[in-house]
């Protein structure tokens, strides 16, 4: 006999976000700049089921980003 349960897992732990206080983007000569995760977060962000994947919701930067 065969008998099938459910189980619910529940990640209550919050992540450990290590991020700069602030950074700076200095734009090149054509006026274009850019980021990486490295240069936002430090190597103590850690989460109790691993980190898959880190990203940034934005990278790249113009002038019209200057404000």
């Amino acid at each position: 006999t065969q008998k099938t349960i459910s189980v619910t897992v529940e990640d209550t732990t919050p992540p450990v976000v290590d991020a700069v206080t602030s950074t700076t983007v200095t734009l090149d000569n054509s006026g274009s700049g850019s980021l990486a995760v490295a240069d936002v977060l430090n190597a103590a962000s850690s989460d109790a089921c691993g980190i898959a994947s880190e990203v940034l919701s934005q990278t790249s930067f113009d002038c019209s980003d200057v404000g």
